[in-house]
């Protein structure tokens, strides 16, 4: 048997949001029915959120 997950499990991980994820996921919801402006939008959200929030351990160093 197997027990339920509790949601304050710190295994689980949660969206990061700020406000521009936010601005982001509203702007792409409202371009649904367009596929290209929802792919530009997908793509510069995808790069905020590596700037933003990404892992700072994987900062590639010069040579």
């Amino acid at each position: 048997m197997t027990q339920p997950e509790d949601e304050s499990d710190e295994s689980v991980r949660r969206p990061v949001s700020c406000a521009d994820c936010e601005w982001y996921r509203t702007q792409v919801a409202r371009a649904a029915g367009d596929p290209r402006p929802r792919a530009d939008l997908e793509a510069l959200f995808a790069a905020h959120l590596r700037r933003k929030h990404g892992d700072t351990a994987r900062v590639l160093r010069g040579v």
